[in-house]
C-alpha cells in the first residue's frame, strides 16, 4: 500500500513539473506570427531562448493584442510580450528591470514631401493615425491621443492600417521601424505609393511582462540576467538579421 502511495505521489510530481507557462503575444511580423503551423518571429525566438535558459517550459499563444491584455488582467496567462510599460498596465502586470528591445516609432504615409516633414511627434497634431487595437505607442504619443491632439483609429490586424492609409481613411500608420519595413516589403504596393518617414518619432522600450499571480514571478531575476547575457552576445541583433523573413 505504501509503495502505491509513493508511486502516485511520484506520478503527480511528474505531471506537475510538466506544466507549461502560458505567454501571450500578437500576430505582428516580423516580431511574431504563425507561419507554416508554427509560432515564429524575432521576439518569439528571443523569448523562447530566455525561457530555455531559465528552465521554463513555455506555451506561446498568438492572438489579438486587446484580448491578450484582458487575459492578463484576469490572470489567465503568465505573461505577455512585447509589452510597453504604461501606468494602466502596471496595475495588472509586473515589468522586469531589463527590457527586451526598443521600439523606434515611425510613420507610414503617402509618399510625398509632407511625409518627410514629420520629424517630431508634435507634427502629428490634428492628424488621424492608425495602430493595432489595444496598442500603446509610448507615453508621449499616448498622451497626445488622450488629449485628443491626435485622432486614433484601431485595427485588430495592424496590416489593415496600410489599406486605411491608401484609402485616405487615416493620414499615417504608426509602428516600429522594423515592422514598417517588413510591412512595406510584403504589402502589395506596386506603385510604391507608401513610404516611411525619415525620422524616428519616438523610442520606447518593451518588455516580457508577467501577470501578478503567475507562479513564475520568482524567475524574474534569472530572466533579467539572461536578457543581459543575450544582449551582450548581440543575440537580438543576430535575430533581426536572420529571422526578418521568418514570417513570410
Amino acid at each position: 500500500m505504501l509503495k502505491i502511495k509513493i508511486l502516485i505521489l511520484l506520478l503527480f510530481t511528474l505531471i506537475t513539473e510538466q506544466t507549461f507557462a502560458a505567454f501571450y503575444t500578437l500576430d505582428y511580423p516580423p516580431f511574431s506570427c504563425t507561419h507554416e503551423q508554427a509560432t515564429k518571429g524575432i521576439s518569439i525566438h528571443f523569448v523562447r531562448e530566455l525561457l530555455k535558459i531559465t528552465d521554463i517550459k513555455e506555451e506561446i499563444l498568438i492572438g489579438n493584442w486587446a484580448e491578450g491584455l484582458e487575459k492578463a488582467k484576469k490572470n489567465e496567462i503568465d505573461g505577455i510580450f512585447p509589452a510597453i510599460k504604461t501606468k494602466e498596465r502596471e496595475e495588472f502586470l509586473i515589468f522586469p528591470a531589463e527590457t527586451l528591445f526598443t521600439e523606434n516609432i515611425v510613420a507610414i504615409g503617402k509618399n510625398s514631401s509632407e511625409l518627410n516633414t514629420i520629424d517630431d511627434i508634435s507634427k502629428l497634431t490634428g492628424k488621424k493615425i492608425c495602430t493595432g487595437k489595444g496598442f500603446s505607442l509610448g507615453n508621449k504619443i499616448d498622451n497626445l491621443i488622450k488629449q485628443k491632439k491626435i485622432i486614433k483609429e484601431e485595427e485588430k490586424d495592424v496590416r489593415n492600417c496600410l489599406t486605411s492609409v491608401l484609402n485616405n481613411k487615416v493620414d499615417y500608420f504608426l509602428a516600429d521601424k522594423l515592422i514598417a519595413e517588413f510591412a512595406l516589403i510584403h504589402f502589395n504596393d506596386k506603385d510604391k505609393t507608401l513610404a516611411i518617414s525619415e525620422k524616428i518619432l519616438d523610442s520606447t522600450p518593451n518588455y516580457l511582462a508577467f501577470t501578478k499571480k503567475s507562479k513564475y514571478l520568482k524567475k524574474i531575476p534569472e530572466i533579467e540576467l539572461a536578457i543581459k547575457k543575450l544582449k551582450q552576445e548581440n543575440f537580438i541583433k543576430q535575430l533581426m538579421t536572420q529571422e526578418f523573413n521568418d514570417c513570410f
